[in-house]
């Protein structure tokens, strides 16, 4: 979405910039909040050390992900995207094809971990003591 509306020009992209970055940050704002209901909060609550260690990895590249973002947006406001366009186009692809990895990385360890036969252990009644 944001990378096709870059390769639309400068003037088309600033047009429409609010909205994208509107609708960007909601859908990852979406996700953020399944991740954690879904996956983080029931690996943190489990009794094997190493899916708490995963799921910690994940919650520390999940926020770095997010405050790139941010970062980016605020060094560049408006008037400087207008005069440095080629620079700020190419560093906004950088971040997104970042994001885009990173998704595909998470993606590929939730299916590793939620695999038929492996199950996030988590604390039954008995096991609690």
């Amino acid at each position: 979405m944001i990378i096709a509306a870059l390769s639309q020009g400068k003037d088309a992209y600033l047009r429409h910039r609010a909205a994208l970055h509107q609708s960007f940050s909601a859908s990852v704002t979406s996700f953020k909040i399944a991740k954690e209901n879904l996956v983080l909060k029931p690996l943190l609550a489990s009794t094997n050390k190493s899916e708490r260690d995963i799921a910690i990895d994940l919650k520390v590249k999940s926020i770095s992900s997010h405050e790139q973002f941010r970062y980016h947006l605020i060094q560049w406001p408006n008037t400087k995207v207008k005069d440095e366009w080629n620079v700020f186009s190419q560093q906004t692809i950088h971040l997104i094809r970042g994001l885009q990895e990173s998704l595909v990385d998470q993606e590929a360890i939730f299916g590793r971990l939620f695999s038929a036969d492996s199950q996030p252990h988590t604390p039954t009644a008995s096991s609690e003591g």
